[in-house]
């Protein structure tokens, strides 16, 4: 039989532990005397998107806000948030879900932080979430698609079908991330219009659309005595115009748009 000294036992082994084991890690955790391991602390976790999306200063119109919600354990403590951030601001900071609103465009991914502390029984632990402010700043054109026959022209007091051209939108963000899916608020305007069409002596209605989702659908269509399918005696016509978007009231995309009798070039 080996024989230990107590001291080395006290060192070494576990209170429990055989006297006559060396290796201690073979107690398991809250072996020991006295009566259980060691007291776990408070924890908190941290859960929401990891993007704000930016609208346009002094424009009420598009999503610019999220939430984010901490669970704190053990329950009936207390929370507290904050952020160094210029970019974003925060309320509702002393209960378990914050809304933060963004103010300023992320120059880089991840460089808003947003920490939470949470308190109970005396004892505090915190964690953090990285955000992005992502601002609307591009269009990109997922598809397009040309229906020759696809628009009715009642609603022009004619009495025939023209074209209608759709060309389908995602919005980017300025890292040419997808924007969304948010709330955001697209609209359009259009300048330098010209036209040898008859009856067509202005632009179409400018559209302004608020929705959810990631983009939207643009169309286009020609009703007009000028051309063929309105008129078999006549010889055609061309429209042109400078179109301008805008989501969440920053500029997003320019085109120049040609409308003729039979399609719409959009460039």
């Amino acid at each position: 039989m080996l024989f230990w000294p107590a001291e080395y036992r006290a060192v070494n082994c576990c209170p429990l532990c055989p006297p006559w084991l060396r290796v201690c890690f073979l107690c398991g955790p809250g072996s020991g005397g006295g009566g259980g391991g060691q007291q776990q602390g408070p924890q908190v976790t941290v859960s929401g998107p990891n993007k704000v999306p930016l609208r346009a200063s002094g424009t009420g119109q598009g999503q610019n806000a999220i939430q984010l919600t901490a669970s704190g354990t053990p329950s009936g403590g207390s929370y507290q948030w904050s952020t160094t951030s210029s970019r974003v601001s925060l309320s509702g900071t002393n209960t378990a879900q914050v809304t933060v609103t963004a103010v300023g465009a992320s120059a880089m991914r991840d460089d808003v932080t947003v920490t939470v502390t949470y308190t109970v029984d005396g004892q505090s632990v915190s964690a953090s979430k990285q955000l992005t402010v992502v601002k609307p700043s591009s269009l990109s054109v997922t598809s397009t698609s040309l229906n020759p026959m696809g628009q009715n022209c009642s609603s022009f007091g004619l009495n025939c079908n023209s074209y209608l051209k759709e060309v389908t939108y995602e919005i980017k963000d300025q890292f040419g991330d997808l924007f969304g899916p948010w709330t955001f608020f697209a609209r359009e305007e259009f300048s330098n219009f010209s036209s040898n069409c008859t009856g067509v002596t202005s632009p179409p209605m400018p559209s302004a659309t608020s929705i959810q989702g990631i983009g939207f659908v643009d169309r286009f269509t020609l009703c007009t005595t000028s051309c063929p399918q309105c008129n078999p005696q006549a010889g055609g016509c061309t429209a042109r115009a400078t179109q301008k978007w805008f989501v969440n009231e920053f500029p997003v995309r320019t085109n120049t748009v040609i409308w003729t009798c039979t399609d719409a070039t959009i460039q």
